[in-house]
């Protein structure tokens, strides 16, 4: 897969963003967005090689909102440096 740049790469997967927050939705979780859910996989993707379009959708696909919404809180957290 060539991504040549951040904004490329949501572009690119921004449907199964939006799918997966849609699902969310569906389920009453309102406080997850695709921006969570893409800053919470970006650090593992990041570190993989030969990363495919089709494990990055499977992980969109397959994530957690109890996951996510602890990433954020913890996020928040360290942002607030207490």
């Amino acid at each position: 897969m060539n991504i040549n740049s951040l904004e490329e790469l949501k572009e690119r997967i921004f449907p199964a963003l939006k799918n997966r927050v849609n699902y969310f939705k569906k389920l009453g979780v309102n406080d997850i967005s695709e921006d969570d859910i893409f800053m919470y996989f970006f650090d593992t993707w990041k570190k993989k090689n030969d990363l495919s379009l089709a494990e990055i959708v499977n992980d969109i696909l397959n994530c957690n909102y109890l996951n996510i919404r602890y990433f954020k809180e913890r996020s928040n957290y360290e942002k607030r440096q207490y």
